[in-house]
């Protein structure tokens, strides 16, 4: 049992948020409390408290990889990704053998559009721990995300510059007045193809729904609608030589499904669109409690959102068509 208990001041970690332990032992033993609370906040999704908990830690201990390492994670879910990198760059100087500091700043450096640098990050990962197989899989997205930059920056036409005209010169007296010679236009380097919206998946066929199991009464999820498509872009470069597919877009889907319960409606969100999600792409699902009946919340998120025998995975092939009928139509 925990020698630390009570409602104190501070809400329900009061005690040890308060606490001010003076030796050796009592602070180390401060901090495994709070490490263990925090890991509990963050479990159930409470974000802020774990921050808070590990914070504390950071601020009665000596320098802790693990303490800045999980606040780090703990600042990402909160959006807070400069402070975050800031956490996993003092969790590496902490300890340099501590891979999870390595991983942590390449999950903030990514997530702050640094990909060449969240590279080097998992690199430096992968030299304490070659076998990583997950360190390796978010290396290689940081490396994709990496190469479309690079790709989207190739496929730019450069900015056209503007020439001034010369000045003709001055005619003298009964002598024919000359022409200014004409300014030369500079064409834009045609190595990007936009594509019409004809490509856009909003407008394609590959429709989806998706039926229920046996006891469901074989009811159907069907798609309300489509929208939230912004800022989505998709274009072709040949850069040295190969030819590349650059798309990325975001989009929700509206799902409608009538159970013996009642109707139920939700969304179920795609924020991120791209070549380097290989397939499976992540997503945010939301019910309609104003509608939907509590007691459908399990069938729903076990047929919808989950990401195998559900309508997410039938929403994902429909994806996956369009991207493959987008490379066969412009390869």
């Amino acid at each position: 049992m925990s020698m630390f208990g009570g409602n104190m001041p501070g809400g329900p970690h009061g005690d040890i948020l308060n606490a001010n332990p003076s030796t050796p032992a009592s602070i180390a033993s401060l901090i495994e409390e709070l490490k263990s609370r925090a890991r509990s906040s963050f479990a159930s999704g409470n974000y802020p408290e774990a921050e808070l908990l590990y914070a504390k830690g950071i601020e009665i201990g000596p320098p802790d990889a693990v303490l800045r390492a999980n606040r780090a994670l703990a600042r990402m879910n909160l959006g807070k990704v400069d402070e975050a990198a800031e956490d996993a760059r003092e969790a590496v100087k902490a300890d340099p053998a501590y891979v999870k500091g390595h991983w942590r700043l390449g999950q903030a450096l990514g997530a702050r559009g640094d990909h060449a640098g969240a590279v080097e990050a998992f690199d430096a990962g992968l030299e304490k721990e070659p076998g990583n197989k997950a360190l390796k899989k978010e290396r290689e997205k940081a490396e994709a995300k990496r190469e479309q930059e690079e790709l989207k920056k190739a496929a730019a036409p450069p900015p056209i510059v503007e020439q001034k005209k010369k000045e003709a010169p001055k005619a003298k007296p009964a002598a024919a007045k000359a022409k200014a010679p004409a300014a030369a236009k500079a064409e834009p380097a045609k190595t990007q193809k936009q594509i019409d919206d004809e490509a856009a998946f909003s407008r394609s066929d590959h429709g989806c729904s998706f039926v229920l199991p046996s006891g469901c009464e074989g009811a159907v999820v069907l798609v309300d609608s489509l929208s939230g498509f912004s800022d989505g872009s998709a274009s072709v470069a040949t850069v040295r030589g190969k030819r590349r597919f650059i798309y990325e877009f975001a989009f929700e889907v509206k799902w409608a499904v009538e159970l013996d319960c009642g109707a139920c409606k939700g969304t179920l969100k795609f924020p991120d669109v791209a070549p380097d999600c290989d397939g499976e792409f992540e997503s945010e699902f939301r019910i309609d409690s104003k509608i939907t009946p509590p007691q459908a919340r399990p069938l729903l998120e076990r047929f919808i959102k989950n990401d195998h025998g559900s309508f997410k995975e039938e929403v994902q092939k429909a994806i996956n068509g369009w991207i493959k009928e987008f490379q066969g139509k412009y390869s």
